[in-house]
């Protein structure tokens, strides 16, 4: 089999419950609806600050790690009326609720976590995209792989 080199194939799920234990067993006995016509998912994983004092005497930067980001951005999907994935984003938006969210790969990688979304809005329309919805999710849990199907 090749190596996979694109993200086509990739797909966004989300659950509007929440796991009984952050790990693999606990992802898997939600139940997940996708989210249709996706367009792009934001960047997932850990990301953290780099907080530096300078040392008055030996003029030296001290770094050291500071608070811990695990992504989130702005996913972009064509807007499908009668997709049941589509509507649930909407609701939890609508509800201020964190939801769960199973992100596979195109590697066949399952990336899972909690989140909110900080909107839900029409995107920008122009004669070269299609009418669609950009909603932020954010990312409020560490991220918990699956690699068993790569």
């Amino acid at each position: 089999m090749p190596d996979k080199y694109t993200n086509i194939g990739s797909e966004l799920h989300i659950s509007n419950s929440l796991p009984t234990a952050e790990d693999i067993a606990g992802y898997e006995a939600l139940t997940f609806t996708e989210v249709k016509g996706v367009a792009s998912i934001p960047e997932l994983g850990a990301a953290s600050s780099i907080v530096t004092q300078a040392d008055l005497k030996d003029g030296i930067v001290r770094k050291a790690h500071g608070e811990r980001d695990f992504g989130g951005g702005d996913v972009q999907f064509r807007e499908i009326n009668s997709d049941a994935g589509q509507l649930l984003l909407r609701t939890v938006q609508d509800s201020e609720a964190t939801f769960s969210v199973k992100v596979i790969r195109s590697t066949g990688l399952i990336e899972y976590f909690k989140a909110i979304a900080g909107s839900y809005r029409r995107n920008e329309a122009t004669t070269g995209n299609f009418a669609g919805i950009v909603s932020a999710i954010q990312v409020t849990s560490a991220i918990v792989e699956d690699d068993s199907n790569v």
